[in-house]
């Protein structure tokens, strides 16, 4: 059974990448809703308002998914920054240990 393996860089890009992920998502989020403000004012009825609706709705939920992605973003270079962190003190460990060992 192979095991799974990462690195502070690994995981610094793979942060980078759902930034950039997240900040495309907001901007067409963003390109949509400037693109049906003008219709949604122009146009009269029942359908407009049920068109008004849905699209309040689906600007929440959109943004909910670009708040939760911002959110995985900083949790992953998070766990980054700590894998570094213990990585070096394990390494100073280590070395403090090879030091009595062969001192």
């Amino acid at each position: 059974m192979s095991g799974f393996g990462t690195d502070a860089e690994l995981m610094q890009k793979a942060a980078s990448q759902v930034e950039e992920v997240r900040s495309s998502i907001d901007q067409s989020i963003n390109q949509l809703q400037s693109q049906a403000e003008p219709v949604i004012a122009n146009w009269k009825g029942q359908a407009s308002q049920t068109f008004a609706r849905l699209m309040e709705q689906f600007r929440q939920e959109a943004n909910d998914i670009t708040t939760k992605l911002g959110e995985i973003g900083q949790n992953i270079d998070s766990s980054g920054k700590t894998y570094t962190q213990q990585d070096e003190e394990q390494a100073s460990e280590m070395s403090k240990i090879e030091g009595k060992l062969l001192g």
